[in-house]
């Protein structure tokens, strides 16, 4: 993990130095989770609906999201202090800010900055081994920057399956995945 470049595009972040066209930018702040050491997992969410502080953001109050990924580390879900993954999101910024008739646009065209923007750069600061992507938009997403020969073939077809709920019942443990799929058991390193 390069920490220095990580900190680096979050200070971007912090003062929005990339987001010149974004329809947020001056409306919302984005939500940022520094971690205070190199992890190996970086967990992609879609991105922060309710305006919050991080800690709220990052504790049970935060349900169905923080609870979830919480449960899938063990209870060990930590994205700031004593890390065990970094977590951020598509779409950097708070949507509540924006009346509810103008949402559908706003969001895809911030969603579509920040991707652009930061997202590819945070994936090459982190150097992760495990991204866990969090919904339907970050899959297709890391499918369409994906260079990797191996989603082809069978493998693409598992990989496209989860974007419609084919894991269950899954659990990270030390960098590993251990999942129940479709009631047989496998583990994957």
């Amino acid at each position: 993990m390069n920490i220095s470049f990580l900190k680096e595009i979050l200070k971007e972040l912090e003062n929005k130095v990339r987001c010149n066209s974004c329809p947020l930018k001056d409306k919302s702040e984005p939500l940022i989770f520094e971690p205070d050491r190199g992890v190996k997992i970086m967990v992609i969410t879609y991105g922060p609906n309710r305006t919050e502080k991080p800690k709220v953001i990052a504790s049970l109050i935060n349900h169905p999201t923080y609870t979830y990924l919480s449960a899938l580390f063990g209870g060990n879900f930590r994205p700031e202090e004593n890390a065990t993954a970094y977590w951020t999101h598509l779409r950097k910024c708070f949507i509540d800010v924006v009346d509810e008739n103008e949402r559908g646009e706003i969001d895809m065209l911030a969603t579509k900055r920040c991707r652009e923007s930061y997202l590819i750069d945070e994936i090459k600061a982190v150097q992760p081994e495990l991204i866990l992507a969090v919904g339907d938009r970050v899959v297709k997403f890391l499918w369409d920057i994906s260079e990797d020969e191996r989603l082809e073939g069978n493998l693409k077809s598992v990989f496209m399956s989860q974007e419609n709920g084919m894991i269950s019942n899954s659990q990270i443990k030390e960098c590993r995945i251990i999942s129940k799929c479709r009631g047989s058991s496998s583990s994957q390193r």
